[in-house]
């Protein structure tokens, strides 16, 4: 049998409650990694030793570093982020969004990807 071919990795995906972030970290898992779950919706955890749930909200530092310091904690290091956040924002089905849902997606799409 070969061994799974992440076996050893640790990965933090951001937006790990749902969509492709829930997706991607059940394909991370299933592929042997170590996994780190990020939301700020409350997150389903698979019974396993292998993953860490955490509230993160990205637009926020002092969440993201706590997230950072858990994963590294809990697995030694971080091999990878999977960042998956993000918001839709309604807004009328024809013509540009607004400028405030314009901005509220930008900041928690963007904010911290410098």
């Amino acid at each position: 049998m070969r061994p799974a071919p992440l076996a050893g990795r640790s990965v933090v995906v951001i937006g790990a409650a749902s969509g492709i972030g829930a997706a991607a970290a059940r394909a991370l898992l299933n592929a042997g990694a170590r996994v780190a779950l990020a939301d700020v919706a409350e997150l389903t955890l698979p019974d396993s030793d292998r993953v860490l749930g955490i509230g993160a909200d990205v637009r926020r530092a002092e969440t993201l570093e706590a997230l950072r310091d858990a994963a590294i904690g809990a697995f030694g290091w971080i091999d990878a982020v999977v960042n998956c956040a993000g918001v839709i924002v309604p807004g009328p089905r024809m013509g540009f969004p607004s400028k405030r849902s314009t901005a509220r997606s930008m900041r928690t799409s963007w904010a911290r990807c410098s």
